[in-house]
C-alpha cells in the first residue's frame, strides 16, 4: 500500500519545524529586587544566561524594577527598565543586550 502525501503537507512540516527551531521563545525564572540598576542587570544576565552591556556612567542613580516568574527575556528587561530612562537594544545576531540611556 502506498501513501501518498501532497508536497504542500510537506512545506507546512518544515515550516512548522523551522518556526521551532529558530524562534528564541525560552522563558527564565527571574527573582530579582528593586533597587541599583547595575547589581540587578548583573543578576538578570546571570540568570537569563545572557550578556549584558553597558556604560556603568549610564546607570549611576537609578533603580530599576523588580522582575519575579517565569518569562523571555525581553519582557522581564521591559519591566524591570520601564519608567527608568534606561531601554535595551538587543544585538539580532547574538544574545547580548546594550542597555543605554534614553
Amino acid at each position: 500500500m502506498n501513501v501518498v502525501v501532497p508536497r504542500f503537507s510537506y512545506l507546512i512540516i518544515f515550516g512548522l519545524f523551522a518556526l521551532t527551531c529558530c524562534s528564541n521563545k525560552q522563558s527564565y525564572e527571574f527573582d530579582i529586587g528593586a533597587g541599583d540598576s547595575g547589581i540587578a542587570l548583573r543578576q538578570f544576565a546571570l540568570q537569563a544566561n545572557i550578556e549584558i552591556i553597558f556604560n556603568s556612567g549610564d546607570l549611576e542613580g537609578i533603580s530599576t524594577n523588580s522582575v519575579r516568574g517565569k518569562m523571555h527575556p525581553n519582557v522581564a528587561l521591559d519591566k524591570m527598565l520601564k519608567n527608568t530612562g534606561l531601554h535595551y537594544k538587543k544585538e539580532s545576531q547574538s544574545n547580548v543586550y546594550a542597555i543605554v540611556r534614553k
